[in-house]
């Protein structure tokens, strides 16, 4: 191979600047949206706020979720896989820094989906009260006022809650919830079915 021209030489620096401002704006956002994460480390009390920034932060950062590819699959898509792998492990370690000790030790070896998950098990019942307390407070307020002064579509919880239930069914639970039993939300709910 001859020497290298005095024009590739021009592109292959103008194309390192570019790469290397791309890297440093990204790290630069990166860095300020995962500072929400690290002021407010995620405790026994506040998983739902913790992970609503959690699925911010990592939607910032396109870290989109991919199966594994079949055996057969080209070198492209395995190495599309390996970078989210890595990726996968970046999520977990971003996940345990957001944590309290007591967490952290309990989710050291768990990958960032087993850890979700793990988190959504133990946070559920606290989710599905608070879900009931915030239906409970507006019908309240409704009782107060005019329907007319009330936005009637308000009082329902919405489909995307978690609780998979209607407003029947969560106020016919007041008296569980009110003795904040271990129960979850959901098997509460299926023994009622």
């Amino acid at each position: 191979m001859g020497p290298v021209s005095r024009f590739d030489q021009l592109v292959e620096s103008r194309r390192s600047l570019r790469d290397n401002i791309a890297n440093t704006v990204t790290n630069t956002n990166n860095l300020s949206l995962r500072s929400i994460l690290e002021k407010d480390k995620l405790s026994r009390s506040n998983f739902l706020d913790w992970e609503r920034n959690l699925m911010i932060v990592l939607k910032h950062e396109r870290k989109a979720t991919r199966e594994a590819p079949p055996a057969n699959a080209t070198t492209i898509v395995r190495n599309a896989y390996r970078k989210h792998s890595d990726d996968l492990l970046n999520v977990g370690c971003l996940m345990l820094l957001t944590m309290s000790l007591e967490l952290q030790t309990g989710l050291m070896n768990t990958n960032a989906y087993g850890m979700i998950r793990q988190l959504r098990d133990m946070f559920q019942t606290q989710a599905c009260t608070k879900r009931y307390d915030a239906t409970r407070i507006r019908i309240l307020i409704s009782e107060e006022y005019s329907d007319t002064e009330v936005n009637q579509r308000s009082l329902y919880p919405d489909a995307s809650s978690g609780c998979h239930t209607n407003l029947s069914s969560l106020l016919s639970l007041s008296s569980v919830f009110r003795s904040r039993t271990c129960w979850s939300c959901h098997q509460l709910i299926l023994r009622l079915r």
